[in-house]
């Protein structure tokens, strides 16, 4: 699982075209405004493990190689909150910012989702109270079998 631990390190990766997206990574251009996006994110990417980074665009072919670099003022806070309060018992996470070299107060922020012993994870609110996993780069809404087989692994 890629973490990246500095900037350069980072950026990099990403101009070289190092990274991908794929079922245990995802790259935001930025952090969604809608609280539900950010936790659908996060309870997807629990049940099998995986990092987001915000602060890293996709170029025309939808490949993530445009470093964005997102203000991180409160994101810590921001993020910590929605998992408590959005995701049906919590997924333990590590977020970290990784702030740029010219202008501290932005950067890129990694948010380190490990698998959940937990999983699945039922996002909350705004009649959601579903389930989801990933599939490719893409959040997907579980079936009742693929619930099933996690509640399982629970055992």
């Amino acid at each position: 699982m890629w973490t990246p631990k500095t900037e350069e390190e980072l950026v990099t990766a990403v101009t070289s075209g190092d990274v991908s997206e794929g079922p245990a990574f995802d790259a935001k251009r930025e952090v969604s405004e809608k609280n539900l996006d950010i936790a659908k994110d996060i309870a997807a990417m629990a049940n099998d493990g995986g990092v987001i980074i915000y602060g890293i665009g996709e170029d025309g072919n939808g490949e993530p190689t445009i470093p964005n670099p997102v203000s991180l003022r409160g994101l810590d806070e921001k993020i910590t909150a929605i998992v408590r309060t959005r995701l049906d018992k919590p997924p333990y996470i590590r977020p970290y910012p990784i702030p740029t070299g010219v202008d501290p107060s932005v950067g890129y922020f990694v948010v380190v989702v490990p698998q959940s012993e937990n999983a699945p994870h039922m996002l909350l609110g705004d009649k959601e109270n579903r389930y989801y996993g990933r599939s490719g780069k893409s959040n997907i809404l579980l079936t009742e079998s693929e619930v099933a087989r996690l509640y399982e692994r629970r055992r």
